[in-house]
């Protein structure tokens, strides 16, 4: 950046600094100090212990790293550099989004079932890579071994993330159906005619603290990677709710998903339950649930 342009980089500096500070602040006034002081343990811990073990086997008189081959040795620090780098960034969300839901017994299975195929089928990938780097010509190995490394690392992250997200969703979802404000019901025909829904599916909706859940559809209300911003009820017929969310997804993309909710007959005052509720949880959402209230 030039010299003479001493303006333009502090508008750099100051808007990549709005960019952090601005979900530091929100997590915590969130979560409060208590578990920003954790992450900043935690990381400093994990560091040291990191910086540590590399001194242990790759340090002065530590012949452990030179009987192992050039690979294997590579693996093994950039596995453990992998570790750190990820436990990092689970330290890092849990401290933008809270600690998990506690729960009475476990999880519910459901996001992340679907990521095992996915998995298998990268694990899979690499594992070619690295077997063709081996047993292939001599000149396909330097690009077969960097594509298997890039591979690798670049689908731990990925999947280290799509897990984290599938994780909340699945504790969220769990807590929910555990304890909500309130569990909409529907009859037979009530809601066959807002939406198909498929054999097998739980037909009510739940709506509470950890989030909104119906026909098998869960969305939580404030997460960092998705999080409420508007909800609204039409004034016009059919008697539904509109949820608008912001969801963030790896590499800082955004977009928007929407659900509606059909509100069962006799179940419109509600709505002034649900949205003070959510007026308090989620603070910087637009929220007017009043138009059918009255």
């Amino acid at each position: 950046m030039p010299a003479h342009f001493p303006w333009l980089r502090i508008l750099v500096k100051g808007i990549l600094l709005a960019a952090v500070a601005s979900p530091v602040w929100a997590a915590w006034r969130r979560n409060g100090f208590r578990l920003w002081q954790k992450l900043l343990i935690g990381s400093t811990l994990a560091i040291l212990a990191y910086a540590a073990f590399i001194a242990l086997i790759d340090g002065p008189g530590a012949p452990f790293m030179d009987r192992l081959p050039f690979e294997a040795s590579a693996v093994l620090i950039a596995a453990l550099a992998l570790m750190v780098l990820l436990g990092l960034c689970e330290m890092w969300f849990r401290a933008l989004d809270g600690p998990f839901p506690k729960l009475a017994g476990p999880a519910l299975n459901i996001d992340r079932r679907k990521l095992y195929p996915w998995m298998g089928a990268c694990a899979a990938i690499v594992a070619l890579l690295y077997t063709l780097a081996h047993i292939g010509p001599a000149s396909w190995h330097d690009n077969l071994s960097i594509a298997a490394w890039v591979c690798g690392i670049q689908a731990c992250i990925v999947f280290w993330f799509l897990n984290y997200k599938a994780r909340r969703f699945d504790y969220g979802r769990t807590a929910l159906q555990a304890s909500p404000w309130f569990r909409w019901s529907y009859t037979a025909g009530e809601l066959d005619a807002w939406k198909p829904v498929a054999p097998g599916v739980n037909r009510d909706t739940w709506i509470g603290p950890d989030g909104l859940l119906c026909t098998g559809d869960y969305a939580p209300w404030t997460l960092y990677v998705y999080k409420l911003v508007r909800a609204e009820a039409p004034a016009d017929l059919p008697s539904r709710l509109v949820f608008t969310f912001k969801k963030t997804s790896f590499g800082d993309a955004t977009s928007e998903d929407v659900m509606s909710i059909p509100i069962p007959v006799g179940h419109q005052a509600d709505l002034e339950v649900i949205e003070r509720k959510l007026r308090a949880l989620c603070p910087a959402a637009e929220i007017n649930l009043q138009r059918l209230a009255g």
